[in-house]
């Protein structure tokens, strides 16, 4: 896009802008210490990098939710199937005691933040951190937590003074933590959770990224800084997947109907958008839980594809017989292969009747 006319490039601009806004409030305000904005580290630095046999099995300490803050840009913007965006940690130790030296790990190649050779953003709870946080309740839940963005942050706990080199954070028992992460991070646009028993995708339409939080549980283990912030031991990890709430994935379906047509059944759907969209499939059972059988030979191509605006479409079942009432599913694929159904929508085809006004024919006598 070369000249910013569209609503999209608008849009695109005004998180631009948005971001340029929080480095002007922290160099002008001092809201937050300047060293957070490069506190991360990105590569081949996912959990088992720093411990290498971590199975990830205690969970005391979690990321809860990952939310956007500034979408800069979506899967359907710039290089197609990937977002750019700032985001929140919102880190969590429910029913946990005291833990040290917090590690936060986001999988950047769409799998899993623990596995190594990997691409991950590695973080940490950074300087300033003080034995006398101030709590407040940022999301309101009736749990004291710390914001970085806080006009009353002071820092994150620390609960080592003992030892004047450890300089992580730390998260103490009955707190939550939300830390805003300041520079944008750009991940692949899948979605591969939730899964089923054998640990198949069972896709949603959002879309949704790997994420891992590690601690240490004994005081007094020197961190002075992030390549400290890992496991202490194989198990003081917790990995899993999180939805990121407001990014949809291929489509974003409006409706989806099915009406009878003179002997067959009219399907008839729309879509609001169809960011990594390929098609549809058409799928029809006798009952609800029967077995569905694909009615379509080709894949039903997109009229919108990688597009933020939507399109209509229909289908006419010929193959519907009459006086049955059949359940229709919706099919959509991804550019990455993921299929996900909507439905069922329902309809029954009426019995066939004699037109109107057009005698029955008679027949005619043997010819002698």
């Amino acid at each position: 896009m070369n000249r910013i006319d569209s609503k999209m490039g608008w849009e695109k601009l005004l998180s631009l802008s948005a971001v340029a806004m929080v480095a002007a409030l922290v160099a002008l305000f001092g809201l937050v210490d300047t060293a957070q904005a490069q506190s991360g580290e990105t590569g081949d630095r996912c959990v088992h990098y720093y411990q290498p046999g971590a199975v990830c099995t205690a969970n005391d300490v979690r990321i809860k939710e990952l939310t956007v803050v500034t979408l800069i840009e979506s899967c359907a913007e710039g290089e197609y199937g990937w977002m750019e965006a700032i985001f929140r940690a919102h880190i969590a130790a429910p029913g946990s005691p005291d833990r040290y030296d917090i590690g936060l790990f986001i999988a950047l190649d769409g799998l899993d933040a623990k596995v190594s050779p990997g691409n991950c953003y590695h973080d940490y709870l950074e300087p300033p951190i003080t034995p006398t946080p101030i709590y407040g309740d940022f999301n309101s839940d009736g749990i004291p937590d710390v914001y970085n963005l806080d006009p009353a942050f002071l820092g994150y706990w620390n609960g080592e003074t003992g030892d004047p080199n450890d300089t992580c954070g730390d998260i103490q028992t009955g707190t939550e933590i939300f830390k805003e992460i300041l520079i944008p991070l750009r991940l692949p646009c899948v979605d591969l959770w939730p899964v089923d028993r054998q640990g198949n995708p069972l896709p949603d339409g959002i879309m949704d990224v790997g994420v891992c939080a590690s601690w240490d549980n004994n005081q007094q283990n020197a961190c002075a800084g992030i390549q400290g912030a890992f496991p202490g031991t194989n198990s003081k990890c917790g990995c899993e997947r999180l939805n990121l709430t407001g990014v949809p994935m291929a489509v974003d379906l409006a409706s989806f109907a099915a009406a009878p047509q003179g002997n067959g059944v009219l399907l008839s759907w729309e879509t609001a958008t169809e960011f990594d969209n390929l098609g549809f499939h058409l799928y029809r059972a006798g009952t609800l839980d029967g077995q569905r059988t694909r009615l379509n030979q080709r894949l039903i191509p997109s009229q919108s594809p990688g597009s933020a605006v939507g399109a209509a479409y229909t289908f006419l079942d010929e193959t519907a017989a009459p006086g049955n009432i059949y359940y229709y599913w919706l099919e959509d694929v991804d550019v990455y292969g993921v299929a996900v159904q909507h439905g069922p929508a329902v309809a029954e085809v009426p019995l066939a009747r004699a037109l109107p006004g057009r005698p029955r024919p008679v027949p005619r006598p043997n010819a002698r």
